[in-house]
Parts: C-alpha cells; sequence; structure tokens
C-alpha cells in the first residue's frame, strides 16, 4: 500500500493552494453561518410581532451542543436525522423503551442549576447517559427511521422547562392524530384529532 500517488513533484498541488482552498471553504462555512443567524433573527423578531405572549415562549432556533471546535450553539435542526435501527428494534414502541432505559442525567452547574447542552447522538451513545434533550433527540430520529412524522418539542411541564417527542398521523379533512412521547419513560399520550388550519 502506498500513501503517496505517484505524480512528479512538479505536477502535484502546492502547499499554499491547499491552504487556500481549506482557508476559503472556512470562510464559506462562518459566512453560511452568519447568514443563517441574520435569518434567524429577523424570523424570531418577526414571529414575536404577531403577539405579545411569543416574546415569552421557549423557542430553540440554536441549541448549546458539545462541539466546542466548530460552534457553540448549532440550528437546532443540525441534530435531526432519521435512523434506522434494521432487526434490532422492530417498532416504534420498542424504540421507545430503548431509549428510557438509558440512564437520565440531568446536568448542573455548581450551584445546581440546570445546564443545557444537546448532545449529538454519538455523544450520548458515547456518554452512556444524558438530560431530557439527549433521550427526546434520539427518540426523534428513531420515530423518523421508523418513517413516522416526529419532531422535538419544547414547553413547559410542571416542574418546569421540558422536552418531548411528538409525532403526527394525518387523517381526513386536514386533521392529524397527535401523540406526545415522553422520552425518559416511554410513555405516550393521545391527543385526540386536531384540526390543522
Amino acid at each position: 500500500m502506498s500513501l503517496l500517488p505517484f505524480v512528479e513533484k512538479s505536477k502535484l498541488l502546492s502547499e499554499r493552494t491547499v491552504f487556500d482552498h481549506l482557508n476559503s471553504e472556512k470562510k464559506y462555512e462562518t459566512e453560511s453561518a452568519q447568514d443563517f443567524i441574520k435569518y434567524a433573527n429577523d424570523w424570531w423578531d418577526d414571529y414575536k410581532t404577531i403577539r405579545q405572549t411569543h416574546s415569552t415562549r421557549l423557542i430553540k432556533i440554536f441549541v448549546p451542543t458539545e462541539d466546542r471546535e466548530n460552534y457553540v450553539f448549532k440550528p437546532s435542526t443540525s441534530l435531526i436525522e432519521a435512523i434506522t435501527i434494521g432487526r434490532a428494534i422492530n417498532t416504534p414502541f420498542e424504540a421507545a423503551r430503548f431509549v428510557s432505559l438509558i440512564p437520565y442525567e440531568r446536568k448542573e452547574a455548581p450551584g445546581g442549576q440546570k445546564v443545557e447542552i444537546w448532545n449529538t447522538t454519538h455523544t450520548f451513545f458515547s456518554i452512556g447517559k444524558g438530560d431530557v434533550e439527549d433521550h427526546s433527540v434520539l427518540l426523534c430520529n428513531l420515530l423518523l427511521g421508523f418513517g413516522l412524522d416526529a419532531y422535538v418539542a419544547v414547553g413547559i411541564s410542571i416542574n418546569g422547562p421540558h422536552v418531548w417527542v411528538i409525532t403526527r398521523n394525518k387523517l381526513e379533512n386536514k386533521k392529524y392524530k397527535v401523540t406526545y412521547w415522553e422520552s425518559l419513560t416511554g410513555q405516550r399520550i393521545n391527543l385526540g384529532n386536531k384540526l390543522i388550519k
């Protein structure tokens, strides 16, 4: 096996050319991220003007991640990706049970205040435990792998801010059967048929 191509040195790209190309790619990624941030901020400002209550809603356009190399805050949608397991997990209900068996650990600062970090699925599996956000993202990804219309939902429970997974099954006349999935316990709550306008 040879790690170097059999090419004359004069025909290889110069170190400067490679360096310039890598810099231009990094610059493009940075500019794209800045453009998205500007777009998201404009959207958020418009959203808040629709109703006064919108300014106090929990909306996660960007989430803090463990990836300190690239960006501390990433678009929340970047964590969502369909995962197909194959024969290891046969049904969405087994997926919910599997996720609920992964140990829960609330991330806290030294003063006891909750630290919010949304781990990627790979990091979550590597650590072997995680917060409700980690469980919900994994469950959503597994449900998407089963072909369900799944979303991660952020809201407020009796104990404060919380994260669930929502699935929608389309019925007739623009109605959906909505189901909430509690990722820490595997429980499901059916909300019945909701009219979507």
